[in-house]
């Protein structure tokens, strides 16, 4: 049986799909340090601008801004990246889909996106 939390290899058949989107690994899986290797290979400043709380969340969001893919290559869209962004920060918030500052970051992550 394959643990759904261990990261997928490369390959042009990836797809970003809503399970992905909502299945988060655990902060303790390695897929995270994937994510750290990635986010500092392409320098990443980890949360612009706020706090650096849910750290890994804003890495693997500026993986995916940046890369216009997952850490793996499957491609994705910057809706799908910030709508992961806040699922990810919702995991971890002890309010999880209620979670203020997961919206709070969505919002600014899409919104931002109108000036870049």
């Amino acid at each position: 049986m394959t643990d759904p939390h261990l990261p997928l290899p490369k390959s042009n058949t990836l797809t970003v799909d809503k399970h992905w989107i909502n299945n988060v690994p655990p902060p303790d899986s390695f897929y995270w340090v994937q994510v750290r290797m990635v986010a500092a290979t392409l320098k990443s400043d980890g949360c612009t601008v706020v706090k650096d709380i849910y750290l890994d969340s804003c890495l693997e969001h500026d993986c995916h801004w940046r890369l216009g893919t997952t850490i793996f290559g499957a491609p994705i869209t910057r809706a799908q990246a910030n709508t992961r962004f806040r699922k990810v920060i919702q995991s971890r918030s002890k309010l999880g889909r209620f979670s203020p500052i997961s919206w709070v970051r969505y919002a600014g992550v899409s919104i931002g996106r109108l000036f870049l």
